[in-house]
């Protein structure tokens, strides 16, 4: 998912809460990664929080590389 405001997050979300795998997730401050999946709820919250995703802390790396070497 690239950018997680207000569409991303959203899709993001509608996708995790019909039971999808949500692997990354990239903001302006940078991506995150976890192959086992991201828990949205929580990185929205961290998000409207005014965070950036970078701050959520379960993820395999932190690299917008990881994303556009794998797409």
């Amino acid at each position: 998912m690239q950018g997680f405001w207000v569409v991303g997050s959203s899709a993001a979300r509608t996708m995790f809460d019909v039971g999808a795998t949500v692997i990354a997730i990239s903001d302006v401050e940078g991506a995150i990664v976890n192959t086992k999946g991201i828990d949205v709820p929580p990185l929205q919250k961290i998000v409207s929080d005014g965070g950036s995703v970078s701050e959520y802390k379960d993820f395999d790396c932190l690299s917008i590389v990881w994303i556009t070497n794998r797409c």
